[in-house]
């Protein structure tokens, strides 16, 4: 009786859980170019063309800025996926849209003037 009524009560849990999230789920349209998924966003007002990479931090690239009229605020510390310790900016976002739902108040980190992912046509990495 114990392991059917922890196995409900787990269950239960799973089940408020996925309804939640079922409250929040979004569907965002995207592109794949090359084995790589683009995506459309808007950053603090301005439409951007986004590389999806789920293992890198939000990034956005110097000329995105630019037109975006974002500043940095602080540099930091960040580690690369060859473990080497790099200086960069960071920047505060009012806003992130994705296909009608908003983020707000996100950081993100500042690519440097001429990043290789501005040939690309991409504006950031989310």
């Amino acid at each position: 009786m114990k392991s059917f009524l922890i196995a409900f009560i787990g269950e239960l849990a799973l089940f408020a859980q996925l309804s939640l999230f079922a409250q929040y789920r979004v569907t965002v349209p995207y592109v794949k170019e090359n084995g790589k998924i683009t995506i459309n966003a808007e950053v603090n007002g301005h439409q951007g063309r986004f590389l999806v990479d789920t293992g890198a931090p939000c990034s956005l690239t110097y000329s995105f800025m630019q037109r975006a009229g974002i500043v940095p605020f602080d540099s930091v510390q960040v580690q690369d996926s060859n473990g080497h310790l790099l200086t960069t900016r960071v920047a505060e976002l009012e806003s992130l849209k994705l296909d009608g739902f908003t983020f707000s108040c996100l950081q993100a980190i500042c690519l440097e003037k001429d990043n290789i992912v501005e040939n690309f046509k991409i504006d950031g990495i989310k």
